[in-house]
């Protein structure tokens, strides 16, 4: 059962003046929504919707950390649960045995449904993972940065290729995208070209060269000391909202920035192979009238 309490105020004059002014702001700004929402449905047939946005969060990936978080305080980083590490003697064992099953064999069928099985599990375990972690990041936000990967592309790396097919990039970006369109938020793309790793996120330097093994390193400008997966987390969710403001911010230049350097074999003659390296392009400077 509710129970009211109705108390009488006796105010002074000025108190009755700043009530009736109050009074009238409240009624004035309600019947401006209210017209604001009748014009918009009647052009457009849909109801107008309060949008609260908790905040632009960013996410890096990677295959050490699956997932690098900023806030713009701190990071918080997500390990790789490495699913196919974790069963890959169990899926050998199997694999093993059924290839020494004679072909058209009942126990060859059977054993291949047991090997069947263990890659379900597999990518059963997978997708729980993926569904979990994107409902918890969507929880936290209506605004998510992510990178514009070439997944297809560094699956060519043989000495990667199998982590990187292992980690499921491409479906966790679209289990982001599909939740957050339930909820009427946005997912921002940034360029897969853009330096994320070897901008200081201090000062905007950019390093030529930074390999993968580097995972901390100072800026030569600055002397700003970086964790690499936190700063790039950080960069990636300064490039959303200069994105999301369209134009405002600071944003990082790319300008002939190194994004992938020149790589060099040693052959089996002592000759070297040079396979070109890549530099972002240069900018156009602005012209007036």
């Amino acid at each position: 059962m509710l129970k009211a309490v109705k108390v009488r105020l006796y105010p002074t004059s000025e108190q009755e003046l700043a009530l009736a002014k109050s009074f009238g702001c409240a009624r004035w700004y309600w019947n401006f929504a209210l017209n604001a929402c009748i014009q918009h449905y009647q052009e457009t047939g849909k109801s107008l919707k309060l949008v609260t946005y908790k905040g632009m969060l960013p996410i890096d990936l990677g295959l050490k950390d699956f997932a690098i978080v900023h806030d713009g305080d701190s990071a918080t980083k997500y390990t790789n649960p490495k699913h196919l590490y974790r069963h890959q003697k169990n899926l050998a064992r199997k694999q093993k045995k059924l290839s020494r099953k004679n072909k058209g064999s009942k126990s060859r069928e059977k054993f291949r449904k047991i090997v069947a099985k263990v890659h379900e599990k597999i990518a059963n375990s997978r997708q729980d993972f993926l569904h979990k972690l994107s409902r918890n990041l969507v929880d936290e936000s209506q605004i998510i940065v992510v990178e514009n990967l070439n997944v297809k592309g560094m699956v060519k790396n043989r000495k990667l290729s199998k982590s990187i097919s292992d980690v499921g990039w491409g479906i966790f970006v679209n289990f982001i995208d599909y939740k957050l369109q339930q909820k009427d938020g946005e997912l921002i793309e940034i360029h897969r070209f853009f330096p994320s790793s070897k901008t200081c996120s201090s000062c905007g330097h950019i390093v030529d060269v930074l390999p993968l093994n580097i995972r901390e390193w100072d800026c030569p400008n600055c002397n700003t000391h970086h964790d690499r997966d936190g700063n790039a987390a950080l960069n990636i969710r300064n490039e959303g909202i200069r994105i999301k403001n369209k134009g405002g911010g600071n944003p990082v230049s790319a300008d002939r920035a190194c994004v992938r350097p020149d790589n060099r074999k040693a052959s089996a003659v002592s000759l070297s192979r040079t396979v070109k390296g890549h530099r972002a392009e240069k900018s156009e400077a602005h012209t007036y009238s």
